[in-house]
């Protein structure tokens, strides 16, 4: 099964943070990082530098295309976005059913606002996220649910969902046959049964 994990949580409520101790940033695609390889800071009207938001379509756009290059190799892909609309994790969803990919997403809404605010501070400055803006969008992810075909997890459940254990069937049976694709081999696969035609437990 293959996997795409989005997060749901405001600007500083710790979700890079959480994917890097996680040990996921080699599997993420990040629309800040993304923000900062198009236009490098700003400065704003009070003087400090920003990060721009001035190219949002192209930004979606160039994930977007990532995105597909890694679904199509079957690879874990990470998105690291705020997730605070229900439109937002809709943008994922025809892509997962073309690949076959589960979504889950690493809840963060329930981080206090007073602690976002205060992580938030704690960024480098270029990355601050002015507290109205921060106050707006956490309201946003408490206004709604996500969509049905989106599994939502806790921060300490996602390695419980992304890796079971495996399963024993050495006590089970003597032998165990694999076979690969097959493709046209028809007759040897028919070889192979004729010449185990008694049932081996």
């Amino acid at each position: 099964m293959q996997y795409l994990v989005l997060f749901r949580g405001s600007p500083g409520s710790g979700k890079s943070t959480y994917i890097e101790n996680m040990g996921l940033k080699p599997y993420t695609l990040s629309a800040n990082e993304i923000r900062l390889q198009i236009q490098s800071p700003v400065l704003n009207v009070d003087g400090n530098y920003t990060v721009s938001h001035l190219n949002e379509k192209r930004v979606w756009e160039l994930l977007r295309e990532m995105l597909k290059v890694r679904m199509s190799r079957g690879e874990l892909c990470v998105i690291d976005a705020c997730n605070s609309k229900p439109t937002e994790f809709a943008n994922y969803k025809e892509l997962c059913e073309e690949y076959r990919y589960r979504i889950f997403c690493v809840d963060f809404s329930d981080v206090p606002l007073e602690k976002i605010k205060q992580q938030n501070k704690s960024r480098p400055s270029y990355k601050w996220v002015p507290d109205v803006a921060i106050e707006n969008m956490y309201a946003r992810i408490q206004s709604f649910n996500a969509p049905k075909y989106v599994t939502m997890i806790k921060r300490d459940e996602l390695w419980d969902n992304l890796y079971r254990e495996p399963v024993d069937y050495t006590d089970k049976y003597k032998k165990i046959v694999l076979f690969g694709d097959l493709h046209a081999c028809y007759d040897p696969l028919k070889e192979y049964f004729s010449a185990h035609s008694e049932r081996e437990d």
